[in-house]
């Protein structure tokens, strides 16, 4: 596995080496759209807001997942973020029992929350990767492909911490900015990931 300053030097290149590049920009109102339109769904407790995180959540990993596999200075396509229209129910399906079972689990307390969310933050990616797989076999793999490198994860977002005490004292603007970076690197945290061998029930904590 990198170091966490190895993904981000990777999601800067991908992006453009510079927050105005052109794909950081396109990247930027890929993540603002996705906001919007699930501000937009939310309605009945939350509902809707899960089953669109689900579906264009899907959109935003096959649109990070494509630069980071492939880097070839072309513009990012912002039309990506519409991609789970192929496979509508699984993408929903998987946005509302990803987050049903995180907020479960979140009743024991905030920690069991916190880590459930870590083994399932690759669902998206694995969909993206897999869209033939339904919403359990996406979170089962994931769950699989995060034990033992929940800390990683944990230790690569708060790398970004300067940024997220930058964004405090410019009212959330700098948010705007690091939220690409922050994505460009966790898809490539999982194409690192994903090609480490599973580690057994047992044998990790973490």
């Amino acid at each position: 596995m990198k170091k966490s300053s190895e993904y981000r030097a990777l999601a800067r290149e991908q992006l453009g080496g510079q927050i105005f590049a052109a794909n950081w920009l396109w990247a930027l109102l890929a993540l603002v759209l996705f906001d919007a339109l699930v501000g937009i769904c939310s309605f009945g407790a939350g509902i809707g807001a899960m089953l669109a995180e689900g579906f264009f959540g899907f959109g935003i990993a096959v649109m990070f997942l494509k630069r980071a596999r492939n880097n070839d200075g072309g513009r990012m396509d912002i039309s990506d973020i519409f991609a789970a229209k192929d496979c509508v129910a699984n993408s929903l399906l998987l946005g509302l029992l990803r987050n049903i079972f995180i907020c479960l689990w979140s009743l024991l307390f905030l920690i069991p929350g916190i880590i459930k969310a870590y083994s399932y933050s690759m669902s998206s990616f694995i969909l993206a990767d897999h869209p033939e797989y339904d919403w359990n076999t996406c979170l089962t793999e994931s769950r699989k492909m995060m034990k033992g490198h929940k800390w990683q994860l944990f230790c690569l977002r708060l790398s970004f911490i300067g940024w997220l005490l930058l964004s405090a004292v410019t009212f959330g603007i700098a948010a705007l900015w690091v939220a690409p970076y922050i994505q460009a690197s966790v898809a490539n945290f999982y194409e690192d990931v994903k090609a480490q061998p599973a580690i057994e029930d047992g044998a990790a904590n973490a």
